[in-house]
């Protein structure tokens, strides 16, 4: 098993190593990468693009890059985005009202510290509309 854990690790490096240096090559990581990889091709002799990515130029490969730039950031502001209207909809009790109907949205902050802690409180959500604590 030990063998097998250490092989898989090597495999997972290696690939990641291939894949980063595939990325920088293309100029995804930046134009300096983009040059090193270049001149390390050219001393070991390797061809790692491939003959179609040969006809654009640095103009276009530079426009490409800042494409390829703002979807990311796009991606990743959506992300932010979504992750913290959640977090809001969380903090203000409005996840807890669509859960839980029937409890108030007022209690929200009470039933945070009681819900699934496996004791039974009673009290307002000891009822069927709050579930009995939500199985407590």
């Amino acid at each position: 098993i030990d063998l097998l854990k250490d092989f898989t690790s090597l495999m997972i490096v290696s690939e990641l190593d291939e894949i980063l240096f595939n990325l920088a090559s293309y100029g995804y990581l930046g134009e300096e990468l983009r040059q090193q990889t270049k001149k390390f091709e050219d001393e070991e002799g390797l061809q790692i693009r491939s003959s179609t990515s040969s006809r654009f130029s640095d103009s276009g490969r530079k426009n490409a890059f800042l494409f390829i730039r703002c979807i990311f950031a796009a991606i990743l502001f959506a992300m932010f985005a979504g992750w913290g209207t959640i977090l809001l909809m969380q903090r203000q009790g409005e996840i807890f009202q669509k859960q839980f109907p029937g409890c108030g949205k007022e209690n929200y902050e009470l039933a945070f510290k009681e819900f699934g802690d496996e004791k039974c409180y009673g009290g307002p959500f000891n009822t069927l509309k709050c579930k009995y604590e939500d199985g407590d």
